[in-house]
């Protein structure tokens, strides 16, 4: 969705905490870091994310007060845009159920051949 609309839109990533750390609710070996206790180690852990997995979109971190998350139930993911007015445009569900990458997709789309209106789930 990036590559196909980076040219329309600015995207970024946003991470507001570990879903699975090993002290908390754990999935086993496949997540092997703490719940980040600090701003520096919620830093330490999405650059480290960033690197392993040559990630490309851009990404910033909700502080520790969880100021992002709170605003917007982000957690553990949600689809939002925010217009260029600085309008919230598209909310999609909360995940990890409920959210729909085809619907911020399909919005996208919408939105870069002028048809798209604000909508929010």
């Amino acid at each position: 969705m990036y590559e196909e609309f980076k040219h329309a839109a600015n995207f970024i990533t946003v991470y507001i905490q570990e879903a699975h750390p090993v002290d908390e609710w754990t999935l086993g070996d496949k997540v092997c870091v703490m719940q980040p206790k600090t701003n520096e180690d919620r830093l330490v852990i999405a650059n480290d994310f960033v690197a392993e997995m040559q990630y490309k979109l851009p990404t910033g971190v909700d502080m520790i007060e969880g100021h992002f998350n709170k605003t917007y139930a982000a957690m553990p993911e949600r689809g939002i845009i925010i217009n260029a007015t600085g309008k919230l445009a598209f909310i999609g569900k909360a995940g990890p159920y409920g959210f729909r990458a085809i619907e911020l997709h399909d919005w996208l789309r919408e939105y870069v051949k002028g048809k798209a209106s604000d909508i929010t789930n």
